[in-house]
């Protein structure tokens, strides 16, 4: 945390050698609200892109249940509409961990949009 507030107190031109943990708390946690902004943005865009469409759902365990079971299963399944659920619920400590998930392996059975539709 006091490598953020000092971050942040360098770019805002802040004074934090008398701030209190509470003041400093506050400061942290207005930078990581901008921070966690961007990442919704970038998420945003993803999800917005014509190839994304695979990505955006969790798979559905009744259509391949060696998805999520067996020698084969993933074993941290992730998708789009998790990650921006999660972000928005402030599951995520701070925009690092919500970078790394919109960033890490997202998951997904090729087509299985069109096979449940079809």
């Amino acid at each position: 945390m006091e490598k953020l507030a000092s971050r942040v107190s360098r770019e805002l031109r802040l004074d934090v050698s008398d701030a209190t943990v509470e003041q400093l708390r506050r400061v942290v946690k207005l930078a990581q609200s901008d921070e966690l902004k961007s990442v919704k943005k970038f998420l945003d865009q993803i999800m917005q892109h014509r190839m994304a469409w695979p990505f955006l759902e969790p798979v559905d365990g009744h259509l391949y249940p060696s998805y999520y079971q067996g020698p084969h299963a993933v074993m941290d399944p992730i998708d789009l509409c998790t990650i921006k659920m999660k972000l928005e619920q402030g599951s995520y400590a701070d925009a690092v961990c919500g970078k790394t998930a919109a960033t890490s392996t997202i998951t997904c059975i090729p087509g299985q949009k069109h096979l449940r539709t079809g």
